[in-house]
């Protein structure tokens, strides 16, 4: 649809990469030996992100980089400071500083404190919550070794002051991992690398969206999405869910009129798109949903 006119800032870059995986482990594969190719390059992990439809996507993902003992958070909805083990750990760390149980420097002092918690600098083989869990306690200790470096002379209480501003300012601490995260929860951000991944039809647009202005705002999710890359963006899918499995899936069909052509995009999946996009129609109406890959 007709929207406000774009004008870039900044030259040409590269072109996207399209990828059709035969199923989703080996398209987590490739999403995670790219981003250790582009970190061996000099790409700080925090530079990039992969981006998906659901949250349930992540766990092939989570996988792939572990793997490769690649640094990730998974982005939530939740503010970092309102998470219950954030303040639960802010909480104790106060009351250390105020019983002067935390003594010497903050670091080993933090790092003491939170491992009433369970808290172990090293990561937990765990995904999901665990993980999770896990990487919001490390961003304290991460946030008391740089306090060290920067004010070696205060002390835990000055390190509590310091977390109360930026509880207040919302300064939530920024982690050299990649960023994995749904697409709503990407808006306003960047990276120079982003990894669309999942993109497949049933998904992008979701099988929920069943009405004209639902699907429109599915394509609309897919804008925002590939417009957070910098420099380098890619977008890829998966035939099939298990490796070995049918290959039943095409992809997106809105990215139909984009694939013609694309190398390594197989014909006969490049037309089931095409006709699951000519078969999109409103189940109240019968409204096409989308207009013609020619238009």
């Amino acid at each position: 649809s007709k929207g406000v006119d774009l004008v870039a800032q900044r030259p040409s870059g590269a072109r996207i990469t399209w990828r059709e995986a035969t199923d989703e482990v080996a398209e987590a594969e490739a999403v995670a030996d790219r981003v250790a190719a582009l970190r061996a390059s000099g790409t700080p992990a925090s530079r990039m992100a992969v981006l998906l439809r659901i949250n349930a996507q992540s766990e092939r993902f989570e996988e792939a980089l572990a793997a490769r003992g690649l640094p990730y958070v998974v982005r939530g909805a939740a503010r970092f400071f309102d998470r219950p083990e954030v303040r639960q750990a802010i909480t104790l760390v106060r009351g250390a500083a105020r019983s002067g149980e935390a003594a010497g420097p903050v670091p080993e002092a933090v790092v003491a404190v939170l491992s009433q918690m369970g808290h172990s600098t090293e990561p937990p083989e765990g995904r999901g919550e665990v993980r999770n869990r896990w990487e919001s306690l490390q961003a304290l200790v991460d946030l008391a070794a740089d306090f060290g470096r920067e004010r070696p002379e205060a002390g835990v209480g000055d390190f509590v002051d310091d977390l109360d501003r930026r509880a207040s300012e919302q300064h939530a601490p920024v982690a050299d991992a990649v960023t994995l995260a749904t697409i709503h929860s990407a808006k306003g951000l960047e990276w120079d690398a982003v990894f669309v991944a999942g993109m497949h039809d049933k998904m992008m647009p979701i099988s929920q969206a069943q009405t004209p202005a639902e699907v429109e705002e599915e394509r609309r999710l897919l804008y925002v999405a590939m417009t957070r890359a910098r420099a380098e963006l890619r977008v890829s899918w998966a035939t099939a869910r298990e490796p070995g499995g049918r290959s039943t899936r095409g992809s997106s069909p809105f990215l139909a009129p984009l694939l013609d052509g694309v190398p390594g995009v197989s014909g006969q999946r490049r037309e089931r798109t095409r006709r699951n996009r000519a078969a999109m129609h409103c189940r109240e109406c019968g409204k096409a949903l989308s207009t013609s890959v020619e238009k």
